[in-house]
């Protein structure tokens, strides 16, 4: 996504834009700051887009670790997903007795054992940020990940962009482990 396709009214300005564009994720993400708005590239539903929230609309931002309630929605189709595939017919296509019928199931559940826990391991060190604004709230859970190192960029892209919203005034909480937050 580039930071060309942002909305901009007149008179509005890109002060501070960060991105991620990473092959093996579904969409993009994206942070900017305007003179006017803090806005968010996001997946929304099934197609991704600009989200604009006025900077004198803003009321406070927060950045957290991920629980695992916080991120449930990234994860439940994956869970899902895993679902169907244990009970499809297309793994059964015929019955099976005895013997072959616990070696399948019990290579079926390995499977399913494996690609549970490497869910868990994508879920698991997300970054959350919650956004209180005039109209409500805004909720964001990084994507979930196996690779660490995207996992860090993602939390130095949220808590510099809660920085940049700081540094205009907004008040920002942030985890205990990071400091106060920093303008690059």
């Amino acid at each position: 996504m580039s930071i060309e396709a942002l909305p901009l009214q007149a008179g509005e300005t890109i002060e501070w834009s960060r991105g991620q564009a990473t092959f093996h994720r579904g969409h993009d993400v994206h942070f900017a700051v305007t003179n006017l708005s803090a806005c968010l590239y996001l997946q929304r539903f099934l197609r991704p887009a600009w989200v604009k929230l006025p900077l004198s609309g803003l009321i406070s931002v927060e950045v957290t670790r991920c629980t695992w309630r916080q991120g449930l929605a990234a994860l439940v189709p994956m869970y899902l997903m895993l679902a169907a595939l244990a009970g499809s017919p297309l793994l059964f296509p015929y019955r099976l007795h005895g013997v072959q019928q616990v070696v399948l199931f019990g290579a079926l559940l390995a499977v399913l054992l494996w690609m549970a826990s490497s869910i868990r391991k994508m879920s698991g060190d997300r970054t959350y940020l919650q956004i209180r604004h005039a109209a409500g709230v805004l909720r964001y859970a990084s994507y979930p990940d196996e690779h660490a190192d995207e996992k860090d960029f993602d939390r130095r892209l949220i808590l510099e962009f809660a920085a940049q919203l700081h540094a205009r005034g907004v008040r920002v909480s942030l985890p205990d482990d990071t400091g106060p937050p920093r303008v690059a």
